[in-house]
């Protein structure tokens, strides 16, 4: 059942307001009757406390007539009903009611009463002290106190004990502080009420009516009435949400004007995208096709439209595309739709042909939609065909250009030694026969055929790099530099020169290819040392923070600038300009190719006229 704004609030305050008085009245009626009581027990108490200490002088004094005096004196006293005072043998000598003067206290209270008075009293006594109680009903409050009444005859010391006994009433105090807290809670509940009440006409005026206006407006938006009017007045929260709501119908209306021209737009897209687009539901059957997958599939729009999507597949992968697009309307499988894939398809007339497609799933009123892009790639992929048969073709030609390199070299090398050998034998049998020049010619063929030698060797070596099929072990560094150092003995004893290494490691690589590369590195820094400065050559590692063992290679030969670095590992690259050092310029460039091979990184730095340092960089296990 609904209940409106303008009863449940009111309503609301009214139960609130009922709930805190019932609390408040059990709260502050408990702590008035506590207080009340709390106070007549302790006037009681200061009563008795006060009167025994008058008292026991005026006995002492033998003054009776004051002692009578004393106690009429709180005669007048609201709490107190009687108070008396009895001799050792229970006679009334003294009260606030001269009729209960010369009573015995037998006939003066009710047993009950007298059973527990006597029964303070002998506590009292032994106490010598003023003790307080409540009755069983807990309606009246005792209190006793022991008076001395002087001494006996014959006596020395004050032998005579009577008692002070007063009575306080506690129902009527307590009746009537409850009754004053019943008149505040009372109080309470009528200004709340009247609270409420104009609480009432307020919510009713000023917030439910308006909201009522708000509701009716709402109710006319979401039948799609965008133009219902809301008149709220005020500057309050209120008004602020008939704005907003003005706003928001004033936006709803913009959307769905943007809605409209961007369906148009949409439509216009789809009509003369390039790429063909096509829907379908989640059985398979399509709802729209544009005019570029009709070119595609070379359809007509009625032959499409309405019929099972599979009509655009190939009859072998029909069932299997079907399912995916099928499944996916059910579970979260998604297979078929995301990013781009290559599909076959099948044109009207059987041909198939690879097609890329891109499928979204949408929501068109409540109903799963498949859209899907479609383009033609069969130019693509024919082009893709041809690259790939020019890079088959072109991978041939160069093996067949590096098998002809590796023949052609080898094949020199016979006719080339055989200059060698005839112009050593021809400068032998001439010498001091021959004309300066002519002696010079036969110095330019040997130099020109030793350099050509030089140059076969290093092209056989990097030919080698290429047909060289040596199974990767683990090579001991430590020992393949000192192969290396004992077979450059003569040229490094000959220049004064160093090479040192410390502790180099174990790595897996082509010994062989590895042998080679310290070979160069370590010729080529014997070879471009500075004038009557004898080289000095060290060799240490590191293993860096990718588990990459760095040997570094340093020396302190010319050097060179640091802009021909990329240079030097380039084939027939010789960055210095002295002729007389002999070289080809293929040695670095084949020690980036070892290094490659061996999955490695190989850099240089170099300052003029002070040294070189190599880093080759090379895994201490090689990847599968």
């Amino acid at each position: 059942m609904r209940i409106s704004l303008r009863y449940s609030i009111p309503l609301a305050l009214i139960l609130f307001t009922l709930a805190l008085a019932m609390w408040s009245l059990k709260t502050n009626g408990r702590i008035a009757v506590d207080r009340v009581e709390k106070n007549i027990r302790s006037e009681l108490t200061n009563i008795l406390t006060q009167l025994q200490d008058n008292m026991e002088y005026e006995f002492r004094v033998n003054h009776m007539e004051r002692v009578q005096q004393a106690i009429s004196n709180f005669g007048s006293n609201d709490h107190l009903k009687i108070l008396f005072l009895i001799d050792e043998a229970g006679t009334v000598i003294g009260s606030t009611q001269f009729s209960k003067l010369g009573m015995d206290l037998e006939n003066l209270l009710p047993k009950e009463s007298r059973n527990r008075i006597k029964e303070i009293m002998g506590t009292v006594e032994e106490k010598y002290s003023s003790k307080v109680f409540s009755s069983l009903d807990n309606n009246i409050l005792w209190g006793i106190s022991p008076i001395s009444l002087g001494v006996k005859q014959g006596d020395i010391r004050p032998s005579r004990i009577g008692f002070l006994i007063a009575q306080a009433d506690l129902a009527g105090p307590r009746s009537l502080a409850l009754n004053f807290v019943k008149n505040q809670v009372l109080q309470f509940v009528f200004f709340l009420i009247i609270l409420v009440m104009g609480l009432g006409i307020f919510f009713h005026f000023q917030i439910t009516r308006r909201i009522n206006k708000l509701v009716s407006a709402t109710e006319a938006f979401a039948k799609g009435d965008y133009e219902a009017p809301v008149s709220v007045k005020g500057q309050d929260e209120i008004a602020d949400l008939e704005k907003s709501l003005a706003k928001m119908a004033k936006l709803r209306r913009w959307v769905e004007k943007e809605l409209r021209e961007s369906e148009e737009e949409n439509r216009s897209i789809i009509i003369s995208a390039m790429d063909g687009i096509i829907s379908f539901d989640g059985n398979g059957i399509v709802l729209s096709i544009n005019p570029a997958a009709k070119r595609i599939f070379g359809y007509k729009v009625e032959e499409v439209i309405g019929k099972d999507v599979k009509i655009l597949m190939p009859k072998v992968y029909e069932g299997e595309y079907a399912d995916y697009f099928r499944a996916s309307s059910y579970t979260d499988d998604k297979k078929i739709t995301g990013p781009l894939q290559e599909l076959l398809g099948q044109r009207k007339d059987g041909s198939h042909f690879p097609l890329e497609i891109s499928v979204s799933e949408v929501y068109r009123e409540g109903q799963l939609v498949f859209v899907v892009i479609v383009r033609d790639i069969s130019e693509r992929k024919k082009s893709e065909n041809e690259l790939e048969r020019y890079s088959y073709e072109l991978k041939l030609s160069n093996e067949e250009l590096e098998k002809f390199v590796y023949t052609a070299s080898h094949d020199l090398q016979e006719p080339l030694r055989k200059v060698i050998i005839f112009g050593d034998r021809l400068k032998e049998t001439c010498s001091g026969k021959l004309e300066d020049s002519e002696a010079d010619c036969i110095h330019r063929m040997q130099k020109a055929s030793f350099r050509m030698k030089d140059l076969i060797t290093d092209l056989l070596e990097y030919s080698q790099l290429k047909f060289q099929d040596n199974k990767f072990e683990e090579v001991d560094l430590n020992s393949l530099a000192n192969e290396v150092i004992d077979d450059h003995e003569t040229q490094t004893m000959s220049s004064k020169g160093i090479v040192q290494f410390w502790n180099l490691p174990k790595v897996v690589g082509d010994k062989i290819q590895l042998r080679q590369l310290f070979q160069n590195l370590i010729s080529n820094s014997l070879k471009y040392g500075r004038f009557d400065v004898p080289p000095q050559i060290s060799i240490q590692h590191r293993i860096n923070d990718q588990g990459y063992c760095e040997i570094y290679f340093s020396d302190n030969g010319i050097g060179f600038y640091e802009k021909d670095k990329n240079k030097i590992f380039e084939p027939f690259q010789r960055l210095s300009p002295n002729k007389d050092i002999d070289g080809t310029g293929m040695g670095m460039f084949i020690c980036r190719k070892i290094v490659e091979r061996h999955h490695g990184t190989i850099d240089v730095k170099s300052i003029p006229n002070e040294g070189t340092t190599f880093i080759v960089s090379l895994p201490e296990v090689q990847p599968v």
